[in-house]
């Protein structure tokens, strides 16, 4: 009796602080079925923002416009975009290093006229109606997320949006836009639910554990009420479902939704904590593959001439070239934002179809660079249950190696472009489950049969959301109460 008392009591006073965090998980949760996270780019948002190349106006090769401006030799990552409607060459994997194309002049970087310019092309405005609002150095409420693009310069437009624009002062880019819709439904979603508030955010580890606490005491409370459904059911004789409930109001409708929701709950908080990795329980490497492991050496500029550039289509309204070196073939990516989003371009021959890549060069170089022989490939032009996408976004087809090593690593490779796309050990794949598949019930039979699953997600949220606010409310009163006895 002593330790049921002692459940019943913990389960109530330290649950009345933390079911305000539950309530608010569990509404920002259905929230975020949407709006996923913090607003951001995606890549097709940031292909739309971009001008077309103008390829008719590049006139100089890689090598030239690095040799004009007396630059030491680069080999690595190459694309072709524009910036202040001239073609450029952007060379590292960021495009840290950016030279016109038309001339051979170095962008030394964005600064508030240039930023205004950019901005105003890419949301085709007058440059009167976009006002600067100043440099970051720091990141704000919403560059939490995208602080590796810092220095930034933040712009106002006058549109019907309230649109807000940061520029990268290194690359002239425009790394994220946000907009009065997505900021408010930022509020009630990501941040509350995250916890990105951006005091807190920019310290990780007060934030780490901020998150990692709570999540515990959730869990326990939780787990606590989930034993008081058993523990205070008396079976009556002849049985009477409403006589073995001792319960009446408001307190019956907590320990019924308690009874049919709480495990549910148990196990959302519970796989909320562990999407912090706490004690990096999850902390195995596996092999580790660099993502361009598949390429046989780095781009060298000087293999690049003018004739690969001018073989792409301009029909395509091309908003960005990637050069890249599969196995030793000079590939472009060329992408675009008309039919098709992304489009692979052997340099070799424009019209040539799509490459499909060898897999027995891949597997050889895979086994030279990982020193672990290779037990099962599989050519996936489906989505598994470890790699997949809701948007349908990550790229097809790919080829999944299982390795031998001690981790037993599952790497994918993207076939057009040689590039890995994915990696899971065997600790990642059981968090997969245990995270993924707890939190976001992502299972595969309902995953992708909208909105089946959007309809069981959000009848469990509500039954979530409903016994933890009927135990806030009954947590108020009680406080209420005694208040009042206090003044009184």
């Amino acid at each position: 009796m002593r330790l049921k008392e002692l459940i019943i009591q913990l389960h109530r006073y330290i649950g009345i602080p933390m079911s305000v965090i539950v309530v608010t998980w569990f509404a920002s949760g259905i929230v975020m079925m949407y709006t996923r996270g913090m607003p951001a780019l995606s890549i097709e948002q940031s292909l739309e923002l971009k001008s077309a190349i103008p390829t008719e106006e590049i006139g100089i090769t890689p090598i030239e416009a690095l040799r004009r401006n007396d630059l030491s030799f680069v080999a690595g990552e190459l694309s072709v975009e524009a910036l202040l409607l001239r073609p450029v060459y952007r060379f590292g994997s960021d495009g840290e290093l950016t030279i016109f194309a038309d001339n051979g002049a170095f962008f030394a970087g964005a600064d508030e006229s240039s930023g205004r310019d950019i901005v105003a092309t890419a949301f085709a405005l007058p440059v009167s109606r976009v006002h600067f609002d100043g440099e970051l150095t720091e990141p704000d409420q919403w560059t939490i997320t995208e602080n590796r693009h810092l220095p930034l310069l933040k712009y106002r437009l006058e549109d019907s949006s309230a649109t807000e624009a940061y520029v990268s002062v290194t690359t002239g880019e425009i790394v994220l836009a946000t907009n009065e819709t997505s900021r408010f439904l930022a509020w009630i979603g990501a941040i509350p639910h995250w916890f990105y508030f951006t005091t807190l955010r920019v310290n990780q580890p007060a934030w780490y554990w901020t998150i990692i606490v709570l999540s515990t005491i959730g869990c326990i409370i939780t787990a606590l009420g989930v034993m008081l459904t058993f523990t205070q059911f008396q079976r009556s004789r002849p049985f009477d479902l409403k006589k073995s409930i001792r319960y009446r109001d408001l307190m019956r409708w907590h320990y019924l939704t308690g009874t049919f929701f709480g495990l549910l709950a148990l196990t959302w908080l519970f796989s909320g904590l562990l999407s912090m990795d706490p004690f990096d329980w999850n902390s195995e490497t596996g092999l580790v593959i660099d993502e361009s492991a598949m390429n046989a050496g780095p781009v060298m500029p000087m293999d690049i001439d003018l004739d690969t550039v001018s073989s792409i289509p301009t029909s395509l309204s091309l908003k960005r070239l990637e050069i890249i070196n599969v196995l030793g073939d000079i590939r472009i990516i060329a992408h675009n934002v008309d039919d098709e989003n992304q489009r692979i371009v052997d340099a070799s021959d424009a019209d040539s179809p799509t490459p499909s890549g060898d897999i027995a060069e891949f597997i050889s170089r895979l086994e030279q660079i990982t020193g672990s022989s290779i037990t099962e490939t599989e050519l996936l032009k489906n989505y598994d249950s470890y790699y997949y996408d809701r948007d349908h976004l990550r790229p097809l087809p790919v080829l999944r190696v299982s390795f031998d090593d001690a981790h037993e690593t599952w790497a994918y490779i993207d076939m057009a472009t040689g590039r890995i796309v994915g990696q899971a050990h065997r600790l990642g794949r059981l968090n997969r489950w245990l995270f993924n598949g707890l939190h976001s019930l992502d299972f595969g039979f309902w995953y992708d049969r909208r909105p089946l699953w959007d309809i069981v997600v959000i009848v469990l949220s509500i039954g979530g959301l409903a016994t933890s606010g009927i135990g806030m409310w009954l947590g108020f009163a009680r406080i209420r109460r005694w208040l009042e006895r206090r003044i009184s």
